[in-house]
């Protein structure tokens, strides 16, 4: 992410996990392997980039998967309060759950 330019918007899905993790299964017979940093970890290395989190939703309910669009804004964010890391405090929406920000 962080070789976007400044306004440059990333979509992309992930595993809707609280941990990270990997997977090693088929899809139509193709060995596929998955990994996934985890929700927590994947906000954080959004938010590390410097980009905003635009939408957030899993997707596929039940299963543990989520679609993210994250951009880069068009100047540099303000820092946040020491100790503060807002991907860590946010909240994590319910499997189902859509969140638009």
């Amino acid at each position: 992410m962080g070789g976007l330019a400044p306004g440059g918007v990333i979509v992309f899905t992930t595993g809707g996990t609280d941990a990270p993790g990997e997977v090693r299964d088929a899809a139509m017979g193709v060995p596929m392997y998955h990994s996934t940093l985890g929700v927590p970890d994947t906000l954080r290395a959004i938010y590390d980039a410097g980009c905003i989190l635009r939408h957030f939703e899993f997707d596929q309910f039940p299963e543990g998967h989520v679609y993210i669009i994250a951009q880069r804004p068009n100047q540099a964010l303000e820092p946040t309060a020491p100790g503060v890391t807002p991907a860590a405090d946010a909240p994590v929406a319910p499997p189902g759950a859509v969140a638009h920000l």
